[in-house]
């Protein structure tokens, strides 16, 4: 996948925790796959 930002930049995996997410090197952005952001604040559906 390419950088939305930078366009032709491609991002690459790292790993946080227990958590993959995509990074641009150029920008320093990162994206994360749906749920991820809920997961690293620590907050779940689960009751």
């Amino acid at each position: 996948m390419k950088c939305p930002r930078c366009k032709n930049e491609v991002l690459k995996k790292a790993r946080i925790h227990d958590l993959e997410v995509d990074y641009c090197s150029k920008c320093h952005g990162i994206w994360l796959d749906k749920d991820e952001l809920d997961q690293i604040c620590g907050n779940t559906n689960e009751d």
